[in-house]
């Protein structure tokens, strides 16, 4: 609903976990390589856009993410740990 804070917004200074990212649409991947980049964004029924605040965002996934996800948007997530199954 308008005047509702965005999930960026109410994370601001925190994080947002993002879990199965491999399973993100390309629109999606778009969108969060602009928040990465710090590109401005306009949240839904805003008139005016804004930037996003300082949120760290973590991304999880439990499968290969080779030609899943776009390579800009793995270019950009700093830290990959690959762990073994834990079974």
């Amino acid at each position: 609903p308008k005047g509702t804070p965005g999930l960026l917004r109410m994370a601001a200074g925190g994080a947002i976990f993002i879990d199965e990212f491999a399973d993100l649409s390309p629109d999606l991947q778009v969108l969060l390589l602009d928040v990465i980049e710090q590109k401005p964004l306009r949240p839904l029924g805003a008139g005016a856009t804004e930037f996003v605040p300082d949120v760290d965002l973590v991304f999880a996934t439990n499968r290969p993410v080779d030609g899943l996800i776009r390579h800009d948007l793995l270019n950009r997530i700093t830290v990959r740990i690959d762990l073994p199954p834990l079974a």
